[in-house]
């Protein structure tokens, strides 16, 4: 997977980086990150997910956003001010249930 940024006056790539191959792609996300030269999504790379950020305009390294070690995180989005992170986090756990009408 490859993130390009293209402009939108002349539509050159402007940038592009490889996604690393422990991306999660159960994940539901893969937004823009307040400095508007990151993108942050869910990465397993450390066992369990977490967020992780990386800058596609600009040179930086990856950075890891959060620290979880168990779970799974399937969204997340930062408030417009930056200042505010809410994740979409669970146990993976399912329970079924069986309904059947009477005879």
């Amino acid at each position: 997977i490859v993130l390009a940024v293209a402009s939108t006056e002349t539509g050159a790539i402007e940038s592009e980086k490889h996604v690393p191959p422990t991306f999660d792609l159960n994940a539901r996300s893969l937004n823009w990150l307040p400095d508007n030269r990151s993108v942050g999504f869910v990465d397993i790379r450390t066992g369990t997910p977490n967020l992780w950020s990386v800058t596609v305009l600009g040179e930086a390294p990856e950075k890891q956003v959060t620290h979880f070690n168990s779970g799974i995180l399937s969204n997340f989005c930062y408030s417009f001010d930056g200042k505010t992170l809410a994740l979409v986090r669970g146990s993976g756990q399912s329970h079924v249930v069986r309904f059947t009408t009477p005879k």
